[in-house]
């Protein structure tokens, strides 16, 4: 009997000593109150897990548990809590609003009146609580100035309104001015007069991005602000990117507006910059967008290069044929797949073997020669195309696959491919079936 137990006993001992199966326990969770406590965190991490956790149990005590707490919190913290109860019913969380609008913490008070006066039907509580919202405005901290703009967007008042234009002195930072601004544009549905008056006050500013902003909204009224702004971005190129929400959306631009989107546009920071500044100036200025992208095709990075040369081949008259047998020739990889690509849209297919051969040697442009490969809707593409579709990097299967079906169904409009039932995802991990189903379909029709 003792030679049967002690087998046992030494196995339990050692599990308990050394954690082995016999005693493996699942870790305790956290309790809701431990979460809440993270919610305060200083740390971003810590404070989004337990952000994420909460708002997907949102138990009713998860606000009471805040009730106790979130006046203690850090500003972060406060947001984030504040984020959280939003996405609780109104009727959880009411008596907790009603409870912080006592708070010490302005924009706790701020928070809570703006989501209480949203709920009211009647006059006299709006009102109260409007009186409550303004009071809180005032006494906000610069820092939290735009996080209080936001959080009370749908209350309609001119006391609000008052408020926020008395922030508008020349010595605010530029991300608020531009904020505030934004948001006065919004509730007024446009430039006024009472925020026209406070906007004059920055032009003292000693700081050129502050007085780039005054002079955008003014110039909304009075069109003299346009030289000021063009000598602005003339000094500094990269200040559209602070006006770009403040400028005019109705109409053509003006011949000084244009002056600073050219003036952002050859100094790109990215080629995304091109693409987005290029489509802004495409309806307006198509004659100063073309001579910039011209002036860009020199730039030293290659990805704004190749941005300019896609958007100059869209351009009526951008790229001449001289030029595109010339970029047929680049060693730019880019530059001759936006030759051939333009050239085959002039029903000019001369490009064809230049892309064929450009395909091995495209590196991180593989995907965008398999798209202009596919195109051509050609033969000659669909042993490449065929090869791609089993390529190392999912967006070159995916132009290659749009490639071999659009191919296939242009060169043979009679026969009826079923691609859906291919067994082929360029998604998928496991792809050979798939693309030896391909292959085979193409040997039985080429």
């Amino acid at each position: 009997m003792i030679d049967r137990v002690f087998p046992i006993v030494i196995t339990l001992l050692a599990a308990v000593l050394w954690g082995g199966p016999a005693m493996t326990q699942k870790p305790v969770e956290k309790s809701l109150t431990e979460w809440v406590n993270q919610l305060g965190s200083k740390h971003h991490g810590p404070r989004q897990e337990a952000y994420r956790t909460l708002l997907r149990e949102r138990s009713p005590r998860t606000v009471g548990l805040l009730g106790r707490q979130i006046e203690s919190f850090e500003a972060s913290s406060q947001q984030t809590a504040c984020n959280l109860l939003r996405g609780f019913p109104f009727d959880d969380t009411r008596q907790l609003y009603k409870q912080l609008l006592a708070a010490k913490d302005p924009f706790l008070r701020l928070v809570s009146a703006a989501r209480l006066w949203s709920a009211a039907k009647k006059d006299a509580v709006r009102k109260r609580l409007l009186q409550v919202l303004v009071t809180a405005l005032a006494e906000l901290p610069d820092g939290r100035k735009l996080s209080a703009v936001h959080a009370c967007s749908k209350v309609v008042g001119e006391a609000v309104l008052a408020e926020m234009r008395r922030w508008l002195k020349p010595k605010l930072s530029v991300h608020i001015v531009t904020g505030v601004l934004r948001e006065l544009l919004r509730r007024e549905r446009g430039a006024s007069i009472a925020t026209s008056a406070a906007v004059k006050s920055l032009l003292t500013s000693k700081e050129d991005r502050v007085l780039a902003v005054a002079h955008t909204y003014l110039l909304r009224q009075d069109a003299k602000h346009e030289k000021q702004l063009g000598d602005l971005s003339q000094k500094e190129p990269a200040m559209f990117w602070t006006i770009r929400d403040l400028l005019p959306s109705e109409g053509h631009f003006s011949d000084a507006i244009v002056a600073v989107i050219v003036a952002a546009l050859l100094a790109p920071r990215s080629d995304r910059d091109v693409n987005q500044l290029a489509q802004l100036l495409q309806a307006n200025a198509s004659m100063q967008l073309g001579a910039a992208l011209r002036t860009l095709i020199g730039h030293d990075k290659e990805d704004i290069r190749a941005a300019a040369l896609k958007q100059l081949s869209t351009l009526r008259g951008g790229l001449k044929t001289k030029d595109l047998q010339d970029l047929l020739r680049s060693e730019a990889v880019v530059a001759r797949l936006v030759a051939a690509d333009t050239m085959r849209r002039r029903d000019d297919n001369s490009g064809l073997e230049v892309v064929l051969q450009a395909v091995p040697k495209a590196a991180k442009h593989r995907a965008e020669a398999a798209r202009v490969l596919s195109r051509f809707r050609s033969r000659k593409a669909m042993p490449v195309l065929l090869d791609l579709l089993d390529d190392a990097d999912e967006q070159v299967r995916v132009a290659a696959w749009g490639g071999v079906m659009g191919t296939m169904k242009s060169l043979f409009p009679y026969r009826r491919f079923n691609f859906r039932n291919a067994g082929y995802n360029p998604r998928a991990n496991s792809r050979a079936g798939g693309i030896e189903l391909m292959r085979s379909w193409w040997a039985g029709v080429k």
